[in-house]
């Protein structure tokens, strides 16, 4: 008889597993729906101003909301910038440089009575040093690689700048692209 009622209380209530795993479906899917809709907010226009201004060394000189992100206009010594940043979360998607600034330097013309100079020698190609401090200006933080890439135009630098997280967050790392002989920045390009 004892037998008989154990057996009894395991099968007395077989829906009570099926019923269990519905909760936990349920509440799983209340969480991860609640996580979607509540997501984080936009940050505001000047937020991201401060953070571009600071992370570049520049002036906002305008600043347009489309859907989800900013089309920035920042203003650097060596020319003007156009940056798309994200809203919610103020991180750079695209950079492209406008216009450069150029420092002129005053020329002199051969005059009858001097000599012509002698061809100039090839320009000599930046060290990796050089190349490291021209990225830091474009992008603060801390260098994690540097890369040399040789082309027919002289080659160019990669340069990889881990920025710090905020928070708990990782930090951004940006490639900066630097032109071997004429230090010029080719790109900038941000990973998560």
């Amino acid at each position: 008889m004892k037998g008989l009622k154990t057996m009894q209380a395991k099968t007395s209530k077989p829906w009570l597993i099926p019923v269990i795993v519905a909760a936990v479906i349920v509440i799983a899917s209340l969480l991860y729906f609640q996580l979607q809709v509540t997501g984080e907010e936009q940050q505001t226009p000047a937020e991201i101003q401060a953070q571009l201004e600071r992370v570049y060394g520049g002036k906002v000189l305008s600043m347009e909301q489309q859907q989800d992100s900013f089309l920035v206009e920042l203003e650097k010594e060596d020319g003007i910038y156009e940056i798309e940043a994200n809203a919610t979360y103020g991180n750079v998607t695209q950079i492209t440089r406008l216009t450069t600034t150029e420092t002129t330097e005053p020329t002199t013309t051969p005059t009858d009575t001097e000599e012509p100079s002698e061809p100039q020698q090839p320009e000599s190609r930046l060290t990796e040093e050089q190349a490291v401090e021209l990225a830091l200006k474009e992008v603060s933080g801390t260098l994690e690689d540097v890369d040399f890439e040789d082309s027919e135009q002289g080659g160019f630098y990669l340069i990889e700048i881990e920025q710090p997280g905020q928070g708990d967050e990782d930090g951004q790392e940006a490639t900066v692209q630097i032109q071997a002989i004429t230090g010029e920045v080719l790109s900038i390009v941000w990973d998560d």
